[in-house]
């Protein structure tokens, strides 16, 4: 398994700049949520086996303010 490969990063170019200036209003207003899960740098490789295992059941953010 070639795990530079295995993982692609998505975005979208949908919308306009008064559109993202406005979702970001949203956010600093606090009436965005994310379902993430938040796990510090030394975690990774645990983070790993959780999505090669599915165990992930919404987005893992790696914290790396905080070791």
């Amino acid at each position: 398994m070639n795990k530079q490969t295995d993982f692609t990063i998505h975005g979208s170019f949908v919308g306009t700049r008064q559109d993202m200036t406005e979702a970001l209003a949203f956010a600093a207003e606090g009436k965005v949520k994310a379902d993430i899960e938040l796990q510090p740098l030394p975690a990774i490789n645990d983070v790993f086996k959780h999505l090669e295992n599915g165990d992930v059941p919404s987005r893992v953010v790696i914290d790396f303010a905080t070791t």
